[in-house]
Order: C-alpha cells, then structure tokens, then sequence
C-alpha cells in the first residue's frame, strides 16, 4: 500500500554532487546534464512518487553499501590518527568523545604538523562536503524509479522534515529526494581514492610515530 502525500505537503530534494579539481575518478560527472535528468524524472513521478518506485536492486544496494563503508572507515582512519597523534603530544588528551562531524577538524590540527600533511587540509574538506549525501543513504528510506537509473529517497524523521520542509513529519509531512545512480557511482569512486591515501598515510604515520 502507497502514501500519497497532497502537492502543497510535499516536497522533492534535488540531489546534486559538487565536481572539483583533485583526484579524477574514473567516472565522469556532468552537473548541467544531471540536473535536466533530475527535473525529467521529478516531473515525471510528481505526486505520484511511492508508486512510481520499487525494491532496490542489488547494484543500488551494493553502491549505497559502498559509500557508507568508505565513510565508515574513514571515520575508522581518523580516529586512529587523533589516538596516534595524541599519543606522541600534537593533539591534547581529552576523556571526552570526539563526535564524527569533528574528526576531521580534529585530525586535521596534528595532521597539518607532520611531514606530508600539508594536502590534507583539502582532502578532508572533500571529504566533509559529500558527508550529507552518506548521511542520507544511512538514514533514509531508499527505493528504485521505475524505468530510471535513479533512487527515491524518503524520511518521516521529525528532524530531517524540519530541516528540509520547514515543519516536523506527521501524518501528512513527509520529505523525499531523487539521486541519479551515475552520480553516486561517481560519489563512490571519487571517495574511495581520499579513503585509500588516508589508510596509507595513517598506516605511514603509525610506522614513523607510534615508537616515539
């Protein structure tokens, strides 16, 4: 059984990704090109999104699984770094938790001192700047358009449809987006590669500090 919500409840989240200059994936991403597909398929499935959507298939599965890994173990690396470099004195000791979304800044304040740490003040922005996409696939409800390569995207938490639509979820509120497969299997390649040089370079730091 569907959900459909009235127009003037509704509200569609176009999905885009920001390109930038620093390690190429192998895919490529077209914004303008991206956007006319979003506005296509909106228009198409306006009104009458739940219908229009069925189970995720195993490759929407298996890309929504990788993003969220690779922030997974990004978050991993990171924390590693701060034990790592609080250990050897650059970071001060704190009992306290460092939440996920100041790792980065955390990590970054050590990492900005040691040999090789220079690039990764622009690193971990990129890093940061796609974070609300992983956010969303964690979090959401995911679902496959019919006829499209594109995921529909929906949350009843209270929060989120605050955030998005300027009011709670009830009854009658909801929040829904659209993201196009081509661009989160961008997402994931041009992730995976700020994942792997972060595992590297921990894994080198640990080598040249952990003795110390």
């Amino acid at each position: 059984m569907t959900t459909r919500l009235p127009a003037f409840f509704r509200t569609t989240l176009r999905f885009r990704l920001k390109q930038c200059d620093r390690p190429r994936a192998r895919a490529s991403l077209d914004p303008a090109e991206s956007q006319l597909q979003l506005a296509r398929i909106i228009a198409k499935i306006s009104g009458n999104e739940l219908d229009n959507s069925e189970r995720l298939h195993s490759r929407d599965l298996q890309l929504i699984a990788e993003l969220i890994q690779i922030y997974n173990f990004i978050e991993f690396n990171l924390r590693r770094c701060i034990e790592l470099f609080t250990h050897v004195g650059l970071i001060e000791r704190s009992e306290k938790t460092i939440p996920m979304v100041h790792l980065s800044r955390v990590a970054l304040g050590a990492i900005s001192r040691v040999e090789g740490g220079e690039a990764w003040e622009s690193h971990l922005q990129e890093i940061e700047l796609h974070r609300e996409r992983r956010n969303e696939l964690a979090h959401w409800a995911a679902r496959r358009i019919i006829g499209e390569d594109a995921l529909l995207i929906l949350t009843m938490n209270p929060a989120e449809t605050k955030k998005r639509i300027g009011q709670p979820a009830d009854h009658l509120h909801s929040a829904h987006g659209v993201m196009l497969l081509k661009d989160l299997e961008w997402l994931v390649q041009h992730l995976s590669q700020y994942d792997r040089m972060l595992a590297e370079a921990t894994s080198l730091w640990h080598i040249r500090y952990s003795e110390d």
